[in-house]
């Protein structure tokens, strides 16, 4: 595919990029001619002013609607989705894709009971609100 070609491109050549990953539908061989690029980028924590300047540089690589994501930031859940399914496009610093993937897991299998939990509360207070016709 041209655009991840040149999306690969752009990033390789910016040194603050120490990993980039290609998550979401594409990623994963279910996409559609409207699916968007969704990429997971790591930069060089002493780089955050690059964060602006690395989403217009994907954005401009393709014809297609881009989303990047900064792994750093990224919530527990998308983490270990990215770690589960993500296809490695750079990787400046050696080992940042084995590193991350071993972070993403370990933190949201920490995370998951406290999810659950979550959830569970959310869905109970959302069925007391339908059942007393509450909006």
């Amino acid at each position: 595919m041209r655009d991840l070609e040149a999306i690969k491109t752009e990033l390789e050549a910016q040194p603050s990029v120490l990993l980039a990953v290609l998550f979401g539908s594409v990623a994963r061989g279910r996409s559609g001619p409207q699916s968007d690029l969704d990429l997971g980028v790591q930069l060089d924590p002493d780089t955050p002013q690059e964060r602006r300047r690395i989403e217009v540089l994907a954005a401009r690589a393709t014809r297609r609607q881009t989303d990047v994501v900064f792994l750093d930031d990224a919530p527990p859940l998308l983490r270990f989705q990215i770690a589960r399914d993500g296809r490695v496009l750079v990787e400046h610093q050696p080992r940042a894709w084995p590193r991350f993937k071993e972070k993403a897991m370990t933190d949201w299998w920490d995370w998951a009971p406290t999810a659950r939990k979550i959830n569970a509360i959310y869905l109970r207070r959302l069925k007391e609100q339908v059942a007393h016709g509450g909006s």
